[in-house]
């Protein structure tokens, strides 16, 4: 799920980038007004998208590191005890 919207938020860089450009063309054109609003529409949408699918990637890879955080001082904290357990049984205070 956070690969996905890792994909959704790296795809959308370029077509912002290629609406921008189309943006700038279309002030060249006759019919200014009508292009350069559907375009910053669907530019606003791409940045919409863009914001939902940072906010999204960030929470689901931070539960991800999370849990293995977790994982990892579980095990490190068993390992320990055990060893301490060992040398408890061997004297080895």
């Amino acid at each position: 799920m956070g690969s996905t919207a890792a994909a959704v938020s790296g795809i959308s860089r370029p077509i912002f980038a290629f609406y921008i450009m189309t943006v700038g063309m279309a002030y060249l054109e006759p019919d200014a007004m009508r292009k350069v609003s559907k375009y910053s529409i669907i530019l606003f949408l791409i940045g919409l998208l863009t914001c939902f699918s940072n906010i999204f990637q960030h929470y689901i890879y931070g539960l991800v590191g999370e849990r293995a955080m977790n994982n990892l001082r579980e095990a490190l904290f068993s390992g320990l005890l055990l060893q301490h357990k060992v040398c408890i049984s061997h004297y080895c205070i």
